[in-house]
């Protein structure tokens, strides 16, 4: 009887720690972790954001790849540095490519100070779309 017992926990751990099973908990639990990690930001700028879930549901159920921008009028600590700007975005799978673009387009600000510094710096919805689309 033990032999029978030790053969099904170890089947049972074999498919807890296989491959695929950790692939889909990670693919699963991402949404979550994502509207997490942006309520973590949301506090920090003192906004208290109770909707992570129509967060969820409106990037779930998009039909166009979305990017939303928040500029902050106070800056949140993050460790060591000052949060002035925070970018979500949801990508379809037909859209992938914009994914390369969209951080090609961030690295090269980031690299440069005076851009960033730009990028940053408070304005209205106008000037903003106009700083992004150079």
């Amino acid at each position: 009887m033990r032999k029978k017992e030790a053969l099904i926990v170890d089947n049972i751990l074999g498919l807890i720690f296989s491959e695929s099973f950790l692939f889909s908990v990670f693919r699963l639990t991402t949404p979550i972790l994502l509207a997490t990690l942006s309520s973590v930001i949301s506090e920090r700028a003192g906004v208290g954001n109770i909707t992570m879930e129509g967060t969820m549901l409106i990037s779930a159920f998009a039909r166009n790849s979305t990017i939303a921008v928040a500029q902050l009028k106070n800056p949140v600590k993050w460790g060591a540095f000052e949060v002035r700007l925070v970018m979500l975005f949801a990508i379809n799978e037909g859209d992938a490519r914009m994914i390369k673009i969209f951080f090609d387009w961030v690295s090269n600000v980031v690299n440069q100070p005076e851009e960033l510094a730009k990028l940053v710096a408070p304005c209205s919805y106008e000037e903003f779309i106009d700083r992004i689309m150079g």
